[in-house]
């Protein structure tokens, strides 16, 4: 239910939106600010998904056929071993070479390049 829903049932019936939503108030002076940082993540997370693309995601691939639930599960799984993929090929670029013997001016080469803005 939306949240603009569920503020306006509870202005009409005069309560919370937590009364209403049936949630225990433990501080009428705790506005979720003051929460720990990983409790205030843990809620932002479930918000997203519950609520956001993740929610929108889920409903679409609960009304796809099995046979393209399973394309995109197939999809899913190799588009993020890709990922990890291009990660870890992204980590090994950033390491000197280990096949030969770099020298300084090798190296100044190498920097150059990098520091050049045309590259």
């Amino acid at each position: 239910m939306p949240q603009s829903k569920i503020l306006a049932f509870a202005d009409v019936l005069q309560t919370s939106p937590s009364d209403l939503m049936g949630w225990e108030q433990i501080d009428t002076n705790f506005s979720g600010k003051e929460a720990p940082k990983e409790i205030y993540d843990k809620f932002k997370n479930n918000v997203s998904k519950f609520h956001g693309e993740h929610k929108e995601l889920l409903d679409i691939y609960e009304k796809l056929s099995s046979p393209n639930q399973k394309r995109v599960f197939t999809y899913s799984k190799n588009l993020l071993m890709n990922q990890q993929m291009e990660e870890e090929l992204a980590v090994q670029a950033a390491h000197e070479r280990t096949d030969i013997e770099v020298t300084d001016e090798m190296r100044q080469h190498d920097d150059d390049i990098m520091d050049d803005e045309n590259f």
